[in-house]
This record gives structure tokens, C-alpha cells and sequence, in this order.
């Protein structure tokens, strides 16, 4: 009788331990993704689109109340 038990519980004790395992696999697979997306959308934002544009446009053609200055390009 007293073998069974002891045999029961180092039973429930291993399932509980492999349980706990796969918990805090999960929970680290899932902070390491959360972590991963954050850094690539760190990554994505360092890149600003609005740098291209300069900031004064008719350095690259002439606006249509200042007359076209750059032939290449037409305002409808």
C-alpha cells in the first residue's frame, strides 16, 4: 500500500513537472515572437518613408503658380 502511493506520487509529480515545461515553453516561444514583431517593427519605423520627399518639392520641379521650371514635367 504504501509503495503504490509512493509509486502514485512521483507519478503526478512528473506530470506536473512536464506540465510545467510546456507551460513556460509556451510562455517563452510567446515573448520571444512578442519581442521578435517589436523589433521588427522597430526596424520598419527607422525607415522614413517621408525622407524621400524633400521637404521643399520645387527644388525637383517648378509648381504651377511659380511656372514649370523643369520641362520634364507636367500639372494637370
Amino acid at each position: 500500500m504504501y509503495m503504490e502511493m509512493q509509486i502514485w506520487l512521483i507519478e503526478l509529480v512528473a506530470e506536473l513537472l512536464i506540465f510545467m515545461l510546456k507551460v513556460f515553453s509556451l510562455v517563452l516561444s510567446i515573448i520571444l515572437f512578442i519581442y521578435w514583431i517589436k523589433k521588427l517593427s522597430q526596424k520598419n519605423s527607422k525607415f522614413n518613408r517621408d525622407k524621400l520627399v524633400p521637404e521643399n518639392p520645387e527644388v525637383l520641379w517648378g509648381c504651377p503658380e511659380c511656372g514649370n521650371s523643369n520641362p520634364n514635367t507636367t500639372f494637370i
